[in-house]
């Protein structure tokens, strides 16, 4: 996906905008056309259905999801991402839109997430008055229409009004979301997230079946710091943690992740937990998969529309 970085507030911002746009309207098309591509092949068997997608590690052979009962628990306070945003500022060459400056959450932000493979994950939300904007939305719904939606970008906030251009006034405000998983924008991808200072838990309720074949637990998530408003630039910080079973892997790489074989396999319930400290980074878990090539459970893994 084609992602366009926004890298400053000068003269030539308007211009770095309307390529923006440009770019962002031929990716829709494309989109559109992918993503009813993908359709069509899955009605002919042509492309396995489900959560993983084309790509990825596919299950071959049979899907454990309806043998495998999970659950998976957010804990710990969900970081607050200060106090109201400035007033919007009007984007004079759109129909109904408008821009707020959010430099120091570039890395969580869709554009970014999507170049990276992610898809638009941004976990944020965007509110007037404390009603929720729709997010991850096309850029006729935040420039064209007054339809209340936004976009995460990676210098701003792009948006539109509710119902009429200048229905701007009230209180601006940003927060995390908090639903677990919060549902990838374009295609509704179960996305998990771990903010600094949380801890996520999955809890997969019995053992490993002899009759399964060999056990492994392959997981991988992105580590992506971010800054704040004094300093946009982002911030290093603690660790973030794996744990599968009793082994565990921290990291502050970009990317962090390990595969276990467990010996024997779990026989009674087991977990597996994704840990950032509250000077820590968000954690966007890309795969979480239990199994070998014939049985396997994938609980999200890459692939699919939207990247």
């Amino acid at each position: 996906m084609l992602g366009l970085f926004l890298v400053g507030c000068g003269p030539d911002l308007a211009a770095v905008e309307t390529e923006q746009q440009a770019l962002e309207k031929e990716v829709e098309v494309l989109q559109r056309n992918v993503d009813t591509m993908r359709l069509q092949m899955e009605a002919m068997g042509l492309l396995p259905t489900g959560p993983v997608g084309a790509t990825g590690p596919a299950i071959a052979g049979t899907d454990l999801s309806s043998e495998m009962a999970w659950t998976v628990k957010r804990a710990g306070p969900i970081p607050a991402l200060g106090g109201p945003l400035p007033a919007p500022e009007r984007r004079d060459a759109t129909e109904c839109g408008y821009r707020i400056h959010v430099p120091w959450l570039e890395a969580i932000s869709d554009p970014t997430l999507d170049e990276s493979g992610s898809g638009r994950a941004s976990p944020l939300v965007l509110m007037r008055n404390g009603n929720p904007l729709e997010p991850h939305a096309n850029a006729p719904a935040y420039e064209k229409a007054c339809r209340f939606a936004f976009r995460h970008m990676p210098k701003f906030l792009f948006l539109s009004p509710d119902g009429d251009v200048n229905a701007v006034s009230g209180t601006w405000t940003i927060e995390l979301a908090k639903d677990v998983p919060l549902p990838r924008g374009g295609d509704a991808r179960p996305m998990f997230w771990t903010y600094p200072g949380q801890t996520l838990t999955f809890t997969f309720a019995e053992g490993w079946q002899p009759d399964w074949g060999p056990m492994s637990v392959q997981v991988d998530a992105r580590v992506l710091y971010v800054g704040t408003p004094e300093h946009a630039a982002a911030q290093p910080g603690a660790p973030a943690t794996i744990a599968v079973m009793d082994q565990e892997e921290s990291g502050t790489d970009s990317r962090l992740g390990m595969e276990v074989v467990p010996e024997p396999p779990p026989e009674a319930a087991w977990t597996v937990e994704i840990t950032s400290p509250a000077d820590g980074p968000y954690v966007l878990l890309d795969l979480l998969r239990v199994g070998n090539d014939n049985n396997a459970l994938v609980v999200t893994a890459p692939g699919g529309p939207g990247e």
